[in-house]
């Protein structure tokens, strides 16, 4: 069958919700206070409970039946109007919480009650609508005998019973459930491909109660890295537009932007979704509207503004026709939100609103505050706004994402949201947090948490969120005023949080009373990834590096800048990953770093990776041989900027280290300890240093297993004896001032079978390559930059080099001839700047020879006054840039007319030239940069400047300011 397949699944969860919100205690209160014929409303359940007993074969036949197929989608198309009135019900339903409320509570829910009226003319038609629905329902069930469906064998389901079929009141809260929600929560979390979003709020979102956002969903922090790590909020994978076409069928309308849709909308359709693709240009066409016309029933509007390419009068459309039955609405990056946002009244069945990316949003207009059910507000990146409205009537919102929004503080009213569930103010430039936070009692999502002095934005606020779950980081831990507040928090007890974050931000002049706040501030024995920032204490409290604290992983210790000693981190049994970082006042390393190990237990016997950094006073590391055994999964040792350390590793040995990195530790000197696995090596400023990999092998390592290595700042290197490492992958040599050869002998080389990269700057005494050779058949990129005194670049590079497709030759001014034989055919990238002498001679580069070469750059260059040269570039190049050719007075046609490839064209720092060829440019280029020449930028400029016409055809022109043309 051609269309998609209707889930019966789907439709059978679909039925179980609305029966349990016909049978809740808020659909039978308002029934009865409305005298509303309520046998219409239990006919409409049993006619739900009937098509739903024969789901099962139904699913099974369509396959084959289209009349089957035809019955499922006009079910599935019933069952929306269903939910789309009982959702207008509960929009109406008096709440028993209106009672407690305080005046200015009902002002508010009185304001939004009236934009939403249930039917055109009142509630005298909510029978007329009930008797549409039921015959619409009692027809399709009339069909199924007709059709030889057969109901389900099994064990009938428990159907939830309406109000008038039981003598009993549902005392469940309409929100409730709460640990029938948990489970699904949990057994969600293990899921690693999500539906379409257009689909979650069908599948997902229909919970037991009113829509709980969270109902089978991942944690929320899975759905940000399956959706938000982007370019923008939500843009799917195609994986994930194909998987909800497939699963909606004719319900929903997905069109790729900038492809041929023969997919059409109708009014069953139900989802709209505008994809846009990095394959595709966002083109909106007409087309689209079109179809967008023909759909007024959508439930999600996934849209993309600042990528639609369309006037804003024309999404100012898609917005206006869209608005009746949305529960999702995507407005990022939309210029006119504000305005938009205005007819907010008619939103009456919106839960998710993202407005992110919306840099001209000032304020968010007060219409949004009437949408009493809005279950996700995103404000991602929306930079501009200044601040929020009053919220306090968003009594159903489960997610609010205020991520780089620019707001400093949130509404007082946010305790209002007693459902809120996930509340995310990552990346804000929020100060504190609003009063009486903890009156949000079902968050279970907090990933910030700003301590305030006073006594409604304190830290005791956090000891009433007791269902806090996954990360949270607490902030401003300068504010705390009293340190028994801190055990108030109860993070002890909340057993559910496994990433925690304590940071001070301001100045602690009371080390005392800061240990005092940390040690009360002890977390669950469940955290796994523990970071502290800032603690002025002179020593950490007992319970940081406790053996107790058995399921630690991560650990990092951030500007501790008063402590004079490290914690002893070696007991904690399952630590992998320390990092170690401005211990200012740290003299030196020893026993209790490793703790109090047992005989049996070797100290930091799961760590993987280790490092030391800014650490200004720190000596030396001692070990003795109690610890000689730590350490024994170590595989990345990092130690950075600490210029006093001498005895910087502890003395036995790393038997699985494989990658060392040393920075900025100017005392340090060999002999190191023993590295048998070592591959990849990095130093810089090691300065006692004169040769590799000679003393390589006073660290137990042998050199034919190294792969890396980074040479940094060593100002006593002489030598590298590339022949000595026979499996090297990369070397990079930066600023070694006495470097004079790369090799230890005058033997013949041994092929380079392994090197793909070699990079040399700042190597002022290297003059030649070894024997003018340099054998690696792999090699794919050579930089060569700031070599003063290089005389060749290597022989025979075509030969010697036949995998080279990058070379980059910078600042080496006394480099005069291309080498023999020229360059590598293979080579697709070339850059030649400051070098003269080598440019001076670039007709004999061959350069028309190369099939591959399709990035060029020249520059930096005295002599040059015109370019390029006839037949100097292969016509296959699809880059040229020209930088800062102080002497470039014309371009040359005849060396540009066969570049029939040439796409982007720069021409950066050129003074002199004042005009493009009389006969224009390539007509292939699609884009043009002129920076910093004047004359040249003037004559082309739009319309007016004289060299205009010959360069209109090009799709994008830059010039200088980076403005547009």
């Amino acid at each position: 069958m051609a269309e998609a397949l209707v889930g019966g699944a789907f439709l059978s969860a679909f039925l179980n919700v609305l029966l349990e919100r016909m049978a809740s205690r808020q659909v039978g209160n308002f029934f009865r206070g409305q005298k509303v014929n309520n046998r219409l409303l239990k006919k409409l359940a049993i006619a739900m409970r009937s098509a739903s007993r024969v789901l099962d074969d139904a699913e099974e036949k369509q396959i084959t039946s289209t009349a089957v197929w035809d019955w499922l989608a006009e079910l599935k198309d019933a069952v929306y109007e269903a939910d789309d009135f009982l959702d207008a019900i509960a929009y109406k339903a008096p709440r028993q919480e209106l009672k407690a409320e305080d005046q200015t509570s009902i002002c508010h829910m009185q304001r939004f009650l009236s934009f939403f009226n249930l039917c055109k003319n009142g509630l005298g038609e909510i029978e007329d609508e009930l008797k549409v629905l039921l015959q619409d329902l009692d027809r399709l069930v009339d069909r199924i005998v007709a059709l030889g469906l057969i109901p389900s064998t099994g064990k009938d389901r428990s159907w939830p019973k309406t109000p008038e079929e039981t003598s009993l009141v549902d005392e469940r809260d309409v929100y409730g459930r709460d640990e029938d929600e948990e489970a699904i929560l949990n057994a969600s979390r293990s899921s690693s491909m999500m539906p379409h979003p257009s689909l979650q709020y069908d599948l997902f979102h229909q919970s037991k109660s009113s829509f709980v956002m969270h109902d089978l969903m991942p944690h929320p922090s899975l759905q940000y890295d399956l959706f938000h790590q982007s370019k923008s909020s939500f843009v799917m994978h195609d994986l994930m537009h194909d998987l909800a076409t497939n699963v909606s069928g004719q319900f929903c309308f997905s069109s790729r932007l900038g492809e041929n849709n023969s997919s059409k909308a109708t009014r069953m359709t139900r989802h709209l979704s505008l994809v846009y693709t990095e394959d595709t240009d966002g083109v909106f066409s007409s087309t689209i509207l079109e179809n967008i016309r023909e759909a007024p029933l959508l439930r999600t509007s996934h849209t993309f503004p600042r990528y639609l390419r369309c006037p804003p009068e024309i999404y100012n459309e898609i917005f206006q026709l869209t608005l009746g039955r949305l529960r999702v609405l995507f407005m990022s990056g939309c210029t006119d939100a504000a305005k938009m946002l205005c007819s907010t009244s008619k939103l009456k069945h919106l839960r998710y609103l993202d407005l992110s990316f919306s840099q001209f949003l000032v304020t968010l207009p007060e219409e949004v505050s009437a949408l009493p059910n809005l279950q996700t507000l995103i404000l991602e990146n929306c930079r501009n706004l200044a601040r929020l409205p009053d919220l306090g009537n968003l009594k159903h919102l489960r997610h609010l994402n205020l991520q780089g929004t620019g707001i400093e503080r949130l509404p007082e009213s946010l305790e209002r949201l007693i459902n809120l569930r996930y509340l995310n103010i990552s990346d804000t430039p929020l100060k504190e947090m609003p009063p009486h936070i903890g009156q949000l009692t079902k968050l279970r999502t907090l990933t910030i948490f700003l301590v305030g002095r006073q006594s409604e934005t304190s830290i005791k606020e956090l000891g009433k969120l007791r269902h806090l779950r996954g990360e949270l980081h607490i902030k401003n831990l300068q504010n705390v005023v009293d340190a028994r507040d801190a055990a108030e928090a109860n993070l002890k007890g909340k057993e559910d949080l496994d990433k925690l974050r304590f940071t001070w931000d301001g100045d602690t002049h009371d080390p005392q009373h800061v240990r005092s706040t940390l040690e009360k501030l002890e977390p669950t024995r469940e955290v796994k990834d523990l970071h502290i920032y800032g603690y002025g204490g002179i020593r950490f409290p007992e319970w940081v590096g406790e053996s107790s604290f058995s399921n630690i992983v991560s650990l990092k210790l951030s500007r501790c800048t008063n402590c004079t000693s490290l914690p002893p981190l070696g007991q904690l049994a399952s630590l992998e990953d320390l990092s170690i970082e401005r211990f200012d006042k740290v003299v030196t390393g020893g026993s209790e770093f490793y703790g109090n190990c047992t005989a049996k237990e070797k100290p930091f016997k799961s760590l993987k990776t280790l490092s030391f950094r800014w650490m200004p006073e720190w000596r030396e590391w001692i070990s003795d041989e109690g610890i000689r055994e730590a350490f024994p999964l170590l595989e990345f040792l990092s130690i950075k900027d600490c210029p006093n350390l001498t005895k910087a590793l502890p003395g036995h040995n790393l038997p699985r280290l494989t990658s060392l990195e040393i920075k900025g530790c100017e005392q340090l000197a060999a002999p190191l300890p023993m590295f048998p696995r070592l591959h990849s090596l990095d130093v810089s400023e090691f300065h006692s240093l004169e040769s590799l990999p000679e003393e390589i092998d006073q660290m137990g390592c042998s050199p034919s297993d190294l792969g890396d290595i980074k040479l940094r700042y060593c100002a006593s290197l002489k030598c590298v004896a590339l022949d000595l490492v026979p499996k090297l992958n990369s070397l990079f040599i930066h600023n070694c001032p006495d470097l004079e050869s790369l090799c230890a002998n005058e033997r013949p080389f041994n092929d380079l079978t392994s090197l793909r990269l070699l990079a040399i700057r700042g190597c002022p005494k290297l003059v030649l390559f070894p024997k003018g050779r340099l054998p690696a058949p792999v090699l794919t990129e050579l930089s060569l930059q700031d070599c003063r005194n290089l005389k060749l670049l290597p022989e025979s590079m075509p030969s010697l080099l036949p995998s080279l497709n990058r070379l980059e030759i910078r600042v080496c001014s006394e480099v005069e001839l291309c080498p023999e034989g020229g360059f590598p055919s293979t080579l697709q990238s070339l850059q030649i700047l400051y070098c003269n002498k080598l440019i001076a001679g670039r007709m004999q580069w061959g350069l028309q020879t190369l099939p591959s070469l399709s990035r060029f750059a020249i520059g930096w260059d005295k002599n040059v006054e015109s370019f390029p040269e006839e037949m100097l570039l292969p016509s296959s190049l699809t880059y040229l840039k020209m930088d800062s050719l102080k002497h470039l007075k014309y371009l040359d046609y005849k060396g540009l007319q066969h570049l029939t490839c040439l796409r982007e064209l720069h021409i950066y720092d050129c003074p002199l030239i004042e005009s493009m060829p009389e006969e224009g440019l390539p007509s292939s280029l699609s884009s043009l940069y002129i920076h910093r020449c004047p004359m040249l930028g003037e004559s082309c400029e739009r319309e007016k400047g004289k060299d205009w016409p010959k360069i209109s055809h090009i799709p994008q022109i830059v010039i200088w300011s980076g403005r547009r043309i």
